[in-house]
């Protein structure tokens, strides 16, 4: 889970709180522009059927169970990353963070 793990690094260890320009744009310039709200929603299934593949590739291998819904995963873990992404802009804290990483970590179970 290290994509969870490298964003909460980021969040708690840098003084900022920009966030994510993906996460941004989607939050504050999607709903008022076509063309970039387009831009970040094919952003966003690139992200989820790389977590699909990812997913698939590890029940091919037999690292996870076979039981294991890639698509539905690969949903739930796109909305646990932006979820987190969010939260790290006003809340930084490693705890509630890791609570994210390991909700993501359930759903290989």
């Amino acid at each position: 889970m290290e994509i969870f793990a490298g964003a909460i690094a980021a969040a708690v260890d840098q003084d900022s709180r920009d966030g994510c320009l993906l996460i941004n744009t989607a939050l504050e310039l999607s709903p008022h522009d076509e063309e970039i709200s387009a831009f970040v929603s094919g952003c966003l299934t690139d992200m989820e059927n790389f977590f699909r593949d990812m997913i698939e590739n590890a029940v091919a291998q037999g690292e996870i169970s076979p039981s294991i819904d890639p698509v539905e995963t690969a949903r739930g873990f796109l909305s646990l990353l932006v979820g987190l992404r969010v939260l790290a802009r006003s809340r930084p804290e490693e705890c509630p963070l890791r609570s994210i990483e390991h909700q993501a970590e359930t759903l290989l179970r």
